[in-house]
């Protein structure tokens, strides 16, 4: 067996190149490396990440986005918005719903540079592909405005095989004067993010939409005391990861429920991106535009055909593929 395998490397070393496989590209056309602090506190403009919650797993990751990119996804969406809407148990209807009242502007992948950029970070950071991805979403929440305690998640057996929402980045672009936190009634915060950032107890908040619905949560959830400041207060730049299934991917995680709390005064903007399991219809959208993206940044190349055993080669510049 031994002499076979290397029989076969001696031949694929001699073989002709237009006879081997064509060289593969990095999946990542703009970003290919990421760097984390973890656990502490870096400069004013370092990225790090820190534990919010072990139930459900959620993490913020500080200066995740340059003002530069949470202001480009502000302009691109601000004359797009269309009133947000709510998809049911199986995520193929979507209606509009007293329960989320917010705005909101689809961006394509690769609908600009700095777009792409952004979902090939969130792509590093989450180990997923970016074709995991859902049509990243910016929102927009004026005073009074919210979304309800939800489950980003859907069940599965109305899914029909489809994959299932894996895990959520939301990703804050604008700072809020009051209001406006990611709440997590039914989870538990990590104590050393509970006692850093205490005084948002202190903080006037309308997270109480659990509160409202604590005889519904718990059909579900039960024996939890449905809490309001198991919050995030949004930063600009901040991120929010965090898994909406159980460790093995089989279960919607119960903990995973949270809530936009209402923004009090000021305006609220962020961005949302729902990765799933496996490559998801939405994920599919701009491979064309993947293409063009690549062909931009390096120089144009010519596919070339050869014949080769009745089998027509292709000659692909390494650069870009």
């Amino acid at each position: 067996m031994a002499l076979l395998a290397l029989a076969v490397c001696v031949v694929y070393y001699w073989m002709p190149k237009e006879y081997r496989a064509p060289e593969l590209r990095n999946r990542n056309y703009a970003v290919e490396q990421l760097t984390l602090s973890l656990g502490q506190e870096g400069t004013s403009n370092e990225t790090w990440l820190e534990v919010l919650s072990w139930s459900p797993r959620a993490f913020v990751v500080h200066n995740w986005l340059t003002d530069r990119e949470a202001d480009h996804m502000i302009e691109l969406a601000r004359d797009n918005l269309d009133r947000s809407a709510v998809s049911g148990d199986s995520g193929k209807t979507v209606t509009i719903d007293k329960r989320r009242t917010s705005w909101s502007a689809s961006l394509g992948r690769y609908h600009t540079k700095v777009i792409g950029s952004v979902q090939e970070k969130v792509a590093l950071l989450v180990g997923y592909p970016a074709i995991h991805g859902e049509t990243l979403k910016v929102l927009r929440y004026n005073p009074t405005e919210k979304y309800t305690p939800h489950l980003d998640a859907y069940d599965r057996e109305r899914l029909n095989g489809a994959p299932n929402r894996a895990l959520t980045i939301l990703m804050y672009l604008s700072e809020v004067e009051a209001g406006g936190e990611t709440n997590f009634p039914a989870g538990k915060l990590h104590p050393d993010f509970d006692s850093k950032y205490s005084e948002r107890k202190s903080q006037e908040t309308r997270c109480d939409g659990a509160l409202a619905y604590q005889r519904l949560w718990a059909q579900y959830i039960k024996g939890v005391r449905m809490k309001k400041d198991n919050s995030i207060k949004p930063k600009k730049g901040d991120a929010l990861v965090f898994w909406d299934l159980d460790p093995a991917c089989v279960y919607k995680d119960m903990a995973s429920l949270h809530e936009g709390c209402p923004v009090i005064s000021g305006e609220k903007w962020s961005a949302t991106i729902w990765v799933r399991e496996e490559t998801h219809g939405q994920g599919t959208q701009g491979i064309a535009e993947v293409r063009e993206r690549v062909r931009e940044l390096y120089s144009p190349t010519k596919l070339e055909t050869t014949k080769a055993g009745g089998r027509g080669l292709r000659k692909l510049n390494p650069k870009i593929y």
